[in-house]
């Protein structure tokens, strides 16, 4: 899908999909930026739509984007296969146009941002208690701004 940025503001709601949690961030494309919002429990108990729809109803986003996971090899990983269910999930709750991206290393790239501006007394766990997930998401969204241009 390709969107004219000089003419029309693309506001970006973000998911970093993982087993256990899925990072979200809000972007919007005045700025090419994104801000971390949260991470949902993703399991049986709490079904993903309940958690979504809120986010949807509040931030309105024009656009929603998946990170689609793949080995370095550019072969499928079994998270791939759950990702593309998420993907689908989406679809059947929304009209939105959903984007799937490349999403390597965007876990890893947050840590590494994190090293890179961290004061070298704070504690590794105190900087892994925020969100790594919700800085995933915020990052996806910021690279797909990136190369849109």
């Amino acid at each position: 899908m390709v969107v004219d940025s000089m003419t029309t503001s693309v506001r970006v709601l973000g998911f970093d999909f993982g087993t256990r949690k899925i990072g979200v961030a809000f972007g919007q494309s005045i700025t090419g930026t994104a801000q971390p919002l949260t991470a949902l429990v993703n399991n049986s108990q709490q079904p993903l739509w309940r958690q979504i729809e809120p986010l949807i109803n509040t931030w309105k986003p024009t656009h929603l984007l998946v990170g689609l996971p793949t080995n370095m090899d550019d072969s499928p990983s079994v998270i791939t296969e759950l990702t593309q269910q998420f993907i689908q999930h989406l679809h059947n709750h929304c009209d939105l146009p959903i984007i799937s991206i490349d999403e390597r290393l965007s876990t890893r790239a947050v840590y590494w941002q994190d090293d890179a501006q961290s004061k070298p007394a704070r504690s590794r766990k105190k900087r892994v208690a925020r969100s790594i997930d919700a800085q995933a998401a915020a990052i996806l969204i910021e690279d797909w701004f990136k190369s849109r241009v």
